[in-house]
């Protein structure tokens, strides 16, 4: 195993819905070239652990350090920005929109950065994932 800085470490991760604690001293940590998969049944504790590290659900202890910086309390825009991403695991995240429009939706902070190249992006998801092309929104 490498000895390498650690892209992800979280220690000690605490997550309450009101005076239930969800999520009970957590630790891991994730070096570069790893591929790291969290399992459980239903309730054990993934999505909170997850939202909590990308900022969405707050933390009631531990510590999450992204690329050597400590992530006091995260901002979601700030830890996409960053590269860190969460995908949800619900199909629908915007059924009513197309694929090409969910997916441009996520091109949104490279926009804001001045990019405008979402079109060319698109291109070349549509070459490797040429079902997409088909339009279909979501869940249908």
């Amino acid at each position: 195993m490498s000895e390498s800085r650690p892209v992800l470490a979280v220690s000690d991760l605490c997550v309450s819905y009101g005076k239930v604690e969800a999520l009970h001293h957590v630790s891991i940590r994730i070096r570069p070239g790893e591929i790291v998969t969290v399992i459980g049944p239903n309730g054990a504790g993934k999505t909170t652990m997850l939202g909590a590290i990308m900022g969405l659900l707050p933390r009631s202890r531990g510590e999450v350090v992204f690329m050597g910086e400590d992530q006091p309390a995260a901002e979601v825009e700030e830890m996409v920005a960053r590269g860190v991403n969460l995908v949800p695991e619900k199909r629908e995240l915007f059924g009513e929109m197309s694929v090409e429009d969910n997916l441009l939706l996520g091109a949104f902070m490279r926009r804001r950065q001045g990019f405008g190249d979402e079109r060319e992006t698109m291109a070349m998801v549509y070459e490797t994932f040429p079902r997409l092309k088909e339009g279909y929104a979501f869940g249908r």
